[in-house]
């Protein structure tokens, strides 16, 4: 009778555990198609979606494999995507599932997957990219631009004509039509790192500038698959690269790309790859070169710091001395270049960018670059940022081997965030967005994919228990 009951008992859960995981998994990556207003890049991510799913949908009858592809169906017509895009992401489904029922390699599948993804990223980027390709041939015009971007770009242009990069910014800062002169206070230059890496390997063409961003978020894509891998399956791991993809074309379909915190991310992805692997030496150079790229990475890297030491990760100590000893260097001597232009003042150098304690900033940041996910209007971030607490603090207590894990990637978008109910320019520095969101994104694909992994082991080990018990009965 026992044996019958515990049958019952796992029959159940072997009928529902995967369609219980499909549904989650089909609402997780179908809010993050690219959304498009053009037809090859919504076929292009469609088939992506297709073919992820193809890798990651488990077992189940028929009625619940028709089920999971009218769920698909349903939410593509509720966005109005047309009917040949969703047929073509269910076609390449059903390709996927063929190619591994009959072929069993899916160790190569899966790396064909990660190179389709990054693949995607790059089409979409490109076949968008007109408008963007347009503005860098341009040279800015001073007194006819008012975004950063535009100042940034105004700068590269003159330092390519051998103005040295102080005097490029001052003058590009001067020609904005929202200021009045040249910069008033050391806040307002930016390190001039990424400027001299721009002049370096852009060859002093504005649209290798573009090209130059293409590979770095190609790489970035790459190594979430990665960081994801270190405690995933790999097919989980897809899951990353796959929800980074449309805050990336996002960025290679705008200016915005030319903001400075864009170009702190592979480095700042390095170093969280050299802590997860244990390579200090690749962990100390990314958070060296994302801080003296941007001097706003100091929050996740001393938040990062903080959590290494509650949990006695004390060979990570080194990391964070020579990156902050780095960083410190670089910005005395940035401050000294600064003040050989302006007359120095205490004023000069702690005035910064704060505004009334509100939500109104945060909500700003989360929603920055949002909009090309499917499910955008929903304040996706915001949502993908309760789950991953909620989920995250349940395997923080249930899984004692993830906590330092799981510590370490709410840390780095929670204490940012709370930074920025103070700090920033509402209205204006929303690109401040760039700070928080990748970790929020990263942090839901791995706490997302362990999740998926529990349920997937909890199953496989009930089942194997049962099987067990049976053989002794």
């Amino acid at each position: 009778m026992i044996i019958y009951d515990n049958f019952k008992k796992i029959t159940i859960l072997s009928k529902l555990s995967p369609f219980f995981f499909n549904i989650l998994l089909i609402f997780l990556l179908s809010s993050a198609v690219v959304r498009s207003n053009y037809f090859l890049p919504k076929m292009v991510a469609w088939i992506s979606f297709g073919m992820l799913l193809g890798v990651l949908l488990t077992g189940g009858n028929f009625l619940k494999w028709i089920l999971s592809l009218s769920l698909i169906v349903f939410i593509g017509f509720l966005f109005r995507i047309p009917l040949i895009v969703i047929l073509s992401g269910l076609f390449s489904l059903m390709i996927m599932r063929l190619i591994i029922n009959i072929t069993n390699r899916r160790d190569l599948l899966n790396y064909f997957c990660l190179i389709f993804i990054v693949g995607s990223f790059l089409v979409i980027s490109i076949y968008e990219s007109k408008n963007v390709i347009n503005s860098l041939k341009i040279e800015p015009v001073a007194g006819q631009y008012t975004r950063d971007p535009n100042v940034f770009l105004k700068t590269f242009f003159l330092m390519s004509g051998g103005v040295s990069y102080y005097d490029a910014f001052g003058e590009a800062y001067r020609g904005d039509f929202r200021n009045h002169g040249f910069p008033y206070d050391l806040w307002a230059y930016r390190l001039p790192t990424t400027f001299i890496l721009w002049k370096l390997l852009a060859f002093n063409n504005p649209l290798n500038l573009y090209i130059l961003f293409l590979f770095f978020s190609s790489c970035v894509l790459t190594l979430t698959f990665y960081i994801g891998k270190k405690i995933l399956s790999r097919e989980l791991s897809l899951i990353i690269p796959f929800l980074f993809v449309p805050y990336f074309v996002f960025g290679g379909t705008s200016l915005e790309f030319l903001q400075m915190e864009w170009w702190g991310l592979l480095p700042f992805f390095l170093f969280i790859f050299g802590v997860f692997f244990e390579r200090l030496y690749i962990a100390a150079f990314g958070a060296s070169l994302a801080l003296i790229s941007r001097e706003l990475f100091l929050i996740p890297i001393l938040s990062a710091g903080l959590i290494s030491v509650v949990f006695k990760q004390y060979k990570l100590i080194k990391v964070f001395l020579t990156s902050i000893i780095v960083f410190s260097l670089v910005f005395v001597i940035h401050a000294f270049f600064v003040f050989e232009r302006l007359p120095f003042s205490i004023d000069k150098m702690l005035t910064g960018r704060y505004h009334t304690l509100t939500l109104e900033f945060i909500r700003q940041v989360l929603a920055n670059g949002s909009w090309r996910y499917l499910f955008s209007e929903y304040r996706l971030f915001s949502l993908y940022t309760f789950c991953q607490f909620l989920i995250g603090i349940s395997i923080f207590i249930f899984q004692p081997k993830y906590r330092f894990i799981i510590g370490y990637l709410l840390s780095l978008f929670i204490t940012t965030l709370i930074i920025f109910l103070k700090i920033g320019l509402c209205c204006w520095t929303d690109n401040w967005g760039v700070m928080v969101d990748p970790f929020i994104i990263l942090g839901t694909g791995l706490i997302m994919g362990l999740f998926f992994q529990s349920l997937i082991k909890n199953r496989q080990i009930k089942l194997k228990s049962f099987h067990q018990e049976s053989k002794v009965s």
